[in-house]
């Protein structure tokens, strides 16, 4: 089938021609490109293109960091000015002096004549609304539908198990999204926690064991494994180090904000791309998250989606396509690499031979890989503003392949775009040609925030963990005898502050359930909520112990219900954002209590919460004056104790190093003077010998001449003789005594460092005990109250 994308321009003129663009959905799965800077009207192409692609049956899913993406949802059947009311800008409205109803219906208007003007008629509108569905999937977040993605670390199926580069491939980008989660670059092939990490996932993947991040943690600070190539598991990378990092990876399972990472549909692309129905556009909306957030589930994703790629059959025909939108700082040039860039490459190499096509998206041709953009069979290229990417765009088309207009040609056309035109190349086509893109069937709102986002339909993909499902809206009638007191409306909120309602479905769900239970009411035959006023409260606390420690915390109350003059009672429901709403569902509302309907009532119930958490907050703190260590935050006594011993074994080997260096100089200077007193008894020893020998003749001498005549030896030169002998000998015995003496200091030295050594280690080996548990009190100034106002609680049960 082919996709209707606008009308062709004539190269000289730049006018709108008759002949419409129409490209053959196949092409895509050579990948594609789009570039141009902001007001080219690049947004609008895509979303046309993704709109062709749904009426063409092909799935789509969307990578949307900005959240343009999502005026996919925005798609009304006929364009009725009604439907476009909530989602025009009053502000706007104002400044044209009108009303918001006016504008909305003007600005109907303008889509209806502009579609008509791009020959998309009624027949192609209904075609995509009734035929495809659009998904907003938030991951970290419940605005729209949550994603399953930290829940769980699954075992690949068979087919990617059994292929070890496959294997090896998608535990390294999984390795890599989760280090870069906690700001730790993966990167390194020598890294040892990339290598650890590597290595538990082959093993248990290997085995088809599933993970879960949870299940993680203690197999990254006691591996099941005890070496590492050839070396010692604690001598490649010291447990200390793993629990360093095993800390950081903790922090982020048990930070409140993380919890939505475990919830909602799991990650499952064939789920995703099913067309039972109607066809998705699954569009996973990251605006709301940070840069390591959106970095993380990108990589994560874009693995899962190399991992599904594989295990399809061969076609050349248009299967899915991943549409990446705003991709710099995910493939950046060499030498970066971050964890989406190698998966994003592998799909643009190898997804073709299923029917993957991949279509990246950038206002920054010269900050994306230059590589990856070669490997695009179609491109568009609107309006640039720089010469740098005017010239970078040239040269990726040159090297894209195929023949066609010359470079100078096709850089006159990029200096002379208009909006919403652009120059079409497509690898298979003789020469690049220029078009003007059609009007988009959804409304083009912009960005949607994460708030307009709740506004949305859910996606209705099946969740592990049942929910409640939506209430159903309740009819608009009076209240009954029994409902006495009660207002169809909520009461006016007092000046300055904005009423919140939590949503039915999340109020009782098995997450939030037990905080509501005792308030909650059957439901009612005619389907009606009853709402209750609760007080709710942010508050930023810091805790702070001189200026070795500080923690920082977040805490969430809610007063419910509100009774008498005080406060009452508090619980912390782990509340996510998306769990409430702004305007005001139907239903039957209680009213305020009388004592804090009014700014100053609310005004002194702020102190009073502040003051309520002077007397009753505190934080655990452990510290070791002697090892000069104090706990971190969340950090349990058994995990500083083995810091505890972790610093004291550095403080005792720093110790024993300095010892070992001083006895080294004086046992140094004991062997040098061994080494003379061994060389002097060599020469006492001969000399003696020479002194017994001399003697020895002398007296053989003195005899004969005694005997047989001749000159006569005298007694008393025998007796010289003798004495030289006896002084040689006493000397010999001098130096072995003084040998053997220092032999004795010798040994000695060295048995007092033995000694010395264990009692260092046992110095501070003790010293890992002297642990006190500090409470510390937070001061006023350390209080700040973020939030604070009325919250509606839902008390009927749905039906």
């Amino acid at each position: 089938m082919s996709l209707l994308l606008g009308r062709y321009l004539d190269d000289e003129s730049m006018e709108v021609g008759p002949e419409d663009v129409l490209l053959k959905a196949d092409r895509l799965t050579r990948h594609a490109v789009c570039v141009g800077m902001t007001g080219s009207g690049k947004t609008g192409l895509c979303v046309a293109l993704l709109e062709e692609l749904a009426v063409a049956g092909v799935p789509v899913i969307v990578i949307d960091p900005k959240g343009d993406m999502t005026n996919l949802a925005l798609a009304f059947e006929g364009h009725p000015g009604k439907s476009f009311e909530p989602w025009v800008d009053p502000a706007e409205a104002e400044r044209k002096g009108i009303s918001v109803p006016e504008f909305a219906e003007e600005t109907a208007a303008f889509w209806r004549k502009g579609l008509a003007a791009s020959g998309v008629d009624e027949q192609r509108i209904q075609a995509f609304t009734q035929r495809s569905t659009v998904n907003i999937l938030t991951p970290g977040s419940t605005a729209g539908t949550p994603v399953d993605t930290l829940g769980s670390l699954g075992a690949p199926p068979p087919a990617i198990r059994d292929d070890l580069e496959a294997l090896g491939e998608l535990v390294t980008g999984t390795v890599r999204a989760l280090l870069g989660l906690v700001g730790e670059d993966g990167d390194r092939v020598s890294d040892p926690a990339t290598i650890t990490l590597s290595t538990i996932l082959m093993e248990a993947w290997g085995k088809g064991q599933d993970l879960t991040l949870v299940s993680l943690l203690p197999m990254l600070i006691d591996p099941p494994f005890d070496k590492v190539g050839v070396f010692p598991l604690d001598a490649f990378w010291p447990r200390k180090q793993r629990m360093s990092l095993a800390m950081k990876l903790n922090g982020v399972v048990a930070s409140p904000a993380f919890a939505a990472w475990s919830q909602g549909v799991p990650l499952d692309v064939d789920a995703f791309l099913s067309t039972e129905g109607k066809t998705p556009i699954n569009i996973f909306y990251l605006a709301h998250l940070d840069e390591a957030q959106r970095m993380f589930f990108a990589a994560t994703l874009l693995n899962s989606l190399v991992s599904w790629s594989r295990r399809q059959p061969g076609t050349s025909s248009l299967r899915a396509l991943v549409y990446f939108d705003e991709v710099f700082g995910y493939l950046p040039p060499h030498p970066k690499n971050p964890p989406t860039k190698r998966p994003v490459l592998t799909l643009m190499k190898q997804a073709r031979a299923v029917g993957v096509g991949v279509m990246l998206v950038t206002q920054n041709p010269v900050d994306v890989d230059y590589k990856a953009m070669s490997n695009a069979g179609t491109w568009f290229v609107g309006r640039l503003q720089t010469k740098q990417d005017r010239e970078r765009v040239v040269d990726s088309l040159a090297a894209s392949g195929g023949d066609g207009a010359d470079r100078g040609t096709v850089t006159d056309w990029l200096e002379n775009l208009a909006p919403r035109s652009f120059v079409l190349r497509e690898v298979k086509e003789s020469a690049p040609r220029l078009f003007r893109s059609r009007h988009a069937i959804s409304f083009l709102r912009g960005p949607l925030t994460k708030r307009e986002v709740e506004q949305l339909p859910k996606a209705n993909f099946p969740i592990p963990e049942p929910s409640p499902g939506t209430l159903a809206a309740a009819p608009s009638a009076a209240p009954s005898a029994a409902d006495e007191g009660l207002s169809t409306k909520p009461p006016p909120a007092p000046e300055g502050y904005e009423y919140r309602f939590l949503r039915p479905e999340v109020v009782f769900s098995n997450r939030l359930a037990k905080f509501f239970e005792s308030r909650s009411q059957p439901a009612r035959e005619d389907r009606r909520i009853a709402w209750e006023p609760a007080l709710y409260a942010v508050l930023h606390l810091r805790f702070d112990e001189g200026r070795d420690w500080a923690v920082e915390r977040q805490e969430q109350r809610l007063f419910f219900p509100v009774e008498g003059r005080g406060l009452g009672e508090f619980e912390e429901p782990p509340l996510e954002e998306g769990d409430m709403r702004w305007d005001a569902p139907d239903g039957l509302y209680a009213p305020l209590p009388v004592h804090a309907d009014e700014v100053k009532e609310l005004k002194a119930l702020e102190r009073r919460v502040i003051e309520g958490v002077l007397d009753g907050e505190t934080e655990k703190m452990y510290r070791n004056k002697q090892l000069g260590l104090v706990s971190g935050i969340g950090e349990t006594v058994e995990t500083f104790k083995e810091r505890c011993v972790a610093a004291a074994d550095d403080k005792a080997d720093e110790a024993i190093a300095k010892l070992q260096d001083k006895v080294k100089v004086k046992l140094g200077r004991f062997e040098d003077q061994l080494t003379r007193k061994e060389r002097d008894l060599d020469k006492h020893n001969a000399d003696s010998a020479d002194r017994a020998r001399a003697e020895y003749v002398n007296v053989a001498e003195m005899v004969m001449g005694y005997f047989f005549g001749g000159r006569r030896k005298s007694v008393s030169g025998a007796m010289n003789k003798r004495s030289q002998t006896r002084r040689a000998q006493e000397r010999a015995e001098r130096a072995q005594d003084q040998i053997t003496d220092l032999e004795r200091e010798i040994y000695e030295l060295e048995t007092e460092t033995e000694d010395a050594v264990s009692d260092i280690r046992r110095k501070w080996d003790d010293l890992v005990d002297e642990i006190e548990t500090v409470d510390v009190r937070l001061e006023k100034a350390d209080i700040r109250l973020q939030d604070f106002g009325y919250v509606w609680v839902p008390v009927t049960r749905p039906l």
